[in-house]
Parts: structure tokens; C-alpha cells; sequence
């Protein structure tokens, strides 16, 4: 299979962002108190998680890939400059409210370690929310990222090799059994204290994803040219996508953060199915409404919009502008606030806009 940019999946890529941003908007008030659609943006994650690993699938799968020793390392290392100058400079832009919290009696020793994690993109290591939610908090997500890359070349390797995923009834079995063993995860951590960093943080339990994302990587690859396959393919996203509205409907009446399977195995099979529809929809007649030019531009921010958007919401709440104007007035300003500031992170920044981006950043 030629190797090419799948131009569509910028729109999911744009879609997933849309999820997390409107998880943030703690402005917008649900039954619970927290944001309306609060796990909109754990919906929004998985979907970024499994596109992650189809995308190294699809462009790694007929190549050698680093397994171990100094090829591994230099594959992360690669992956981290291309969003380190990005995440240095929203670090930099969170750090008053750090200062703001040591000047209201906050201990120093404290802000320096959360500092420290930060700086080092160890902080989804820690079990404290306090540590891995500390500044700017979606940053996170490129701690997990950087583990991600480097198991990913052992998980495209067996992925692309295993004979038990040579059909498509094979592939759906593998989601399956990947849906049941991380409901399973989040069974086992639902009684644990630091349940929601076991299930949404903690880096090795978001592999599933990533290897849900590759077998649906290889899926795409083998019969992508095939009608019957491509029909279903669209039919399934359609399912997903009504899927997960009925899910985040549901969601907003639950207790804030008490669901352990809404954080991350709900969304594993729509996610899948959606990220397989939107590849098949590019060589579709409705993909061209997937490839305008400022969808593509939106899509295209992911990675900068992602970084600031949470940022954004933070000052704009902490002056208060969310009580002075409406929510919805609010939300336009924050995403409009978003994406001039991810705009021009990425003219300001010219590591990031000259190098290829992590895939679904």
C-alpha cells in the first residue's frame, strides 16, 4: 500500500479535540457540578489514542522498526522534540498559577516537584492527581505518548505478524477481547484510591487502545480497497457515532468520577469503528465534505490546540469572564481564544511547524 496522508481522519482528529475541549468547560455546568460533558473528553482521548496507533500501523507496518536499546530510545527521544517546544512553552504560560498558589500559603517543596514532573514528562507516572493534573494538565497526555512510542514498535511488529488476525472476523474478535480485558482493568481498579489515575493516566493501561488502533491498522491496510468492506466500515461509524452520543447523553447524569468503565473501555469499540470509517471515507464521494480545506486547518492544530485549550479556559475562568457573560458566549471566546493561540504556537514555533507532528496529539 502506497504510503499518503489520510486526509479525512484530520476531521476526527478536529471532532476529538472538540470532545476534549467541551469536557473542559467547567463553565458549563452538569447534574454533578463538574463540566456538562465531562466524559466527552475521555470519549475524545480514546478516540486520539486508537488513531495513534493506527497511524503507526499504517505508516510502519512494511518497515523496520527500533525494537529495544539505543534504536528505541532514539525513537522517543525523536517523537519528544517535535512537541517539547510546544510543551515548554505552555508550561511556561501556567507557571502564574503556580506562583499563585505558593503565594496563597502553597508549600514550595510541593510546586517544585510538580514542576520537576512536568519538565521531565514523568508525571503520568505518579499516582496523585495533585502531580499528573499539575499545571498545564492536559501535558499529561505527551507523558503517555512517549511510553506509547516506545512499546509501539513490539505492538505493530506482533500486530503485523500474528496469523490469528489474518481475516476481518479475526480483527473484530481482537477488538473484542481488547474491550473485555480493559473493562476487566477498570473492574479491578474501580475500588483502588487512585482508581482514575489506574484507568485514564497510568500509561501502560492505555496500550489497549494502541493495539486496538493497530489491528484496526491493519484491517485498513488489507482490505481498504474492498467495497464490501469499505460499506461496512461507514456503516460501523455511523453505530459508533450514535454510540457515543447515547454514552455522553448518559454520562451527564452520573456522579463526577465515579465511573471507572467511562473512562476509557466505553469508548474502545466506537473509537475503533470511527477511526476505520473516517480512513475509508477519503476515497468516498462524502469524504470531500471530510477534506475541506478548514477542516483540514483545524484538524492540522491538533497537537497546538490540544496544549492551549485547557490554558485558555484557566485564565479565562480565574478572571472571572465566565460569570460575567453567558456560557455559550464563553465557550465561542475560549474556542476562538484556542485557536489563535495554537496558531500562533505554531508560527512562533518553528520546530513544530517544520517537523511532522505526533500522529494524533
Amino acid at each position: 500500500m502506497p504510503r499518503k496522508r489520510i486526509q479525512a481522519l484530520q476531521a476526527l482528529r478536529a471532532l476529538a479535540f472538540l470532545m476534549v475541549f467541551v469536557s473542559h468547560c467547567s463553565f458549563i455546568k452538569g447534574v454533578s457540578g463538574g463540566a456538562l460533558l465531562d466524559y466527552a473528553g475521555a470519549a475524545g482521548v480514546s478516540i486520539f489514542l486508537v488513531l495513534t496507533g493506527f497511524l503507526w500501523y499504517v505508516n510502519g507496518h512494511d518497515r523496520s522498526l527500533p525494537i529495544g536499546g539505543k534504536g528505541s530510545f532514539e525513537r522517543v527521544l525523536s517523537k519528544a522534540r517535535r512537541f517539547y517546544p510546544l510543551h515548554l512553552a505552555t508550561l511556561l504560560a501556567a507557571l502564574p498559577f503556580l506562583a499563585l498558589f505558593v503565594i496563597k500559603g502553597g508549600s514550595v517543596l510541593t510546586a517544585f516537584v510538580e514542576l520537576a514532573f512536568n519538565v521531565t514528562l514523568l508525571q503520568s507516572w505518579v499516582p496523585v492527581k495533585e502531580i499528573y493534573f499539575s499545571l498545564n494538565g492536559v501535558s499529561w497526555y505527551l507523558s503517555t505518548y512517549l511510553f506509547l512510542a516506545l512499546v509501539a514498535p513490539y505492538v505493530v511488529t506482533a500486530v503485523g505478524r500474528s496469523r490469528w488476525l489474518e481475516t476481518p472476523l479475526s480483527a473484530v474478535m481482537a477488538c473484542v477481547v481488547l474491550f473485555a480485558a480493559e473493562c476487566m482493568w477498570s473492574l479491578l481498579a474501580f475500588a483502588v484510591p487512585a482508581s482514575h489515575w489506574l484507568v485514564y493516566v497510568f500509561p501502560p493501561a492505555r496500550v489497549f487502545e494502541l493495539i486496538a488502533g493497530a489491528v484496526v491498522g491493519r484491517l485498513y491496510v488489507e482490505h481498504h480497497n474492498e467495497p464490501v468492506f469499505c460499506k461496512i466500515s461507514l456503516g460501523g461509524g455511523v453505530l459508533a457515532a450514535m454510540v457515543e452520543i447515547v454514552l455522553i447523553w448518559y454520562t451527564t447524569f452520573l456522579p463526577e468520577g465515579t465511573h471507572t468503565f467511562f473512562l476509557s473501555a466505553a469508548w474502545l469499540i466506537p473509537s475503533c469503528l470511527l477511526v476505520c470509517s473516517f480512513a475509508v471515507l477519503e476515497e468516498s464521494p462524502i469524504g470531500a465534505l471530510f477534506r475541506l480545506t478548514p477542516v483540514i486547518t483545524f484538524g492540522g492544530l491538533g497537537l497546538e490546540l490540544f496544549m492551549v485549550h485547557q490554558l485558555v479556559i484557566r485564565y479565562w475562568t480565574a478572571l472571572d469572564l465566565s460569570v460575567l457573560l453567558p456560557a455559550l458566549v464563553s465557550f465561542v471566546c475560549c474556542l476562538a481564544l484556542s485557536v489563535v493561540a495554537a496558531l500562533a504556537a505554531k508560527r512562533v514555533l518553528p520546530s513544530i511547524a517544520s517537523s511532522k507532528k505526533a500522529p494524533a496529539a
